[in-house]
């Protein structure tokens, strides 16, 4: 993985502890030099509703370079082993109490994962 560069997943509803969490990695990742983010949402609400709450931090966010991608859920598991197999560090930021359990079940399959 490029050192400037980071991956994270937000899977699941963006509720207002994901944004705190979203916001919480961005100022660390950038306290750490890093200056791009590839920030995937894995979610099957609509694109308008979870752009609406990530809309402050990401217009906030002038000095990290973001790539957007969105997925829907059943993507994640072909994600979690594309991402791993090339050896990147992977950042999960998710409501882990409104994720299903075979989506959690998922997440904690994989090595090299960080949860914040």
């Amino acid at each position: 993985m490029k050192t400037n560069e980071a991956e994270l997943l937000i899977v699941g509803e963006v509720t207002s502890q994901v944004k705190k969490l979203f916001i919480e990695q961005l100022r660390a990742l950038r306290s750490k030099g890093f200056s791009k983010a590839n920030l995937h949402v894995f979610t099957s609400e609509g694109p308008l509703k979870y752009l609406e709450e990530l809309r402050e931090p990401l217009l906030d966010n002038i000095i990290t370079s973001i790539k957007l991608y969105e997925h829907n859920l059943s993507e994640l598991r072909n994600w979690l082993e594309r991402l791993t197999e090339n050896h990147k560090d992977i950042i999960i930021i998710a409501d882990e109490e409104r994720l299903k359990s075979d989506v959690v079940s998922i997440i904690n399959n994989f090595k090299n994962i960080k949860k914040p």
